[in-house]
């Protein structure tokens, strides 16, 4: 079983973690949500930015591609965001 963490050390492939018994877990993909509090314009945000999908017969939520942290953002009509595919919680910030 291995113990806590004794260091942490982000890398440029993700954060890298290392046990106090030699072993390396590296961190490949964050998922986090954020609650914006206020009802949403699906059809106006998807209309007005880049890189976003919308198919409201096929899923309920617009699909917007990040690109810097690269990351995709699932946006809700009812203000509340799920960002994946960042490796950081830093980025996962920067995504929300």
């Amino acid at each position: 079983a291995a113990s806590l963490p004794s260091e942490h050390a982000p890398s440029v492939a993700g954060s890298v973690i290392k046990t106090d018994d030699g072993k390396f877990i590296r961190v490949q993909n964050i998922s986090s949500t954020a609650n914006l509090g206020v009802r949403l314009d699906l059809k106006k945000i998807a209309l007005k930015c880049r890189n976003t999908e919308f198919n409201p017969k096929r899923f309920g939520a617009v699909i917007m591609r990040l690109r810097e942290p690269r990351a995709t953002a699932l946006i809700f009509a009812s203000g509340k965001m799920c960002i994946t595919g960042v490796k950081s919680a830093h980025n996962a910030s920067l995504a929300a």
